[in-house]
């Protein structure tokens, strides 16, 4: 089992959810995030002041696959549904899952 995290632009999320859904995805996490890249920032004017602005705002998208097929398929999809031309545009990182513990159906133990 592996575990697929991928920061990307909420403008892109959309698409990207409908394009996991088709290959079969029934269920992530998503969680808004802000990213500190340094190669991103830039500066603006507010009431004649200014600002660096080296923050961004990302989604974070986290889900589960059981065999290296659907890892390629949820990774191609990301990488389609979610490309712009921006410097760090996105980020997908893949991790091995030893052991989920379901808490509906896993036992309960007294201690």
């Amino acid at each position: 089992m592996k575990k697929i995290e991928a920061l990307i632009d909420p403008g892109n999320m959309e698409q990207l959810k409908k394009a996991l859904i088709k290959i079969g995805i029934r269920r992530m996490t998503i969680s808004k995030v802000d990213e500190f890249d340094d190669q991103k920032s830039h500066k603006e004017l507010y009431r004649a002041n200014e600002y660096l602005i080296d923050v961004t705002k990302e989604l974070k998208i986290e889900l589960m696959v059981t065999t290296d097929e659907m890892l390629d398929r949820v990774v191609q999809a990301i990488e389609k549904n979610t490309k712009t031309e921006n410097i760090g545009d996105r980020e997908i990182s893949v991790f091995p899952v030893g052991k989920v513990i379901r808490l509906r159906t896993h036992p309960s133990h007294s201690v």
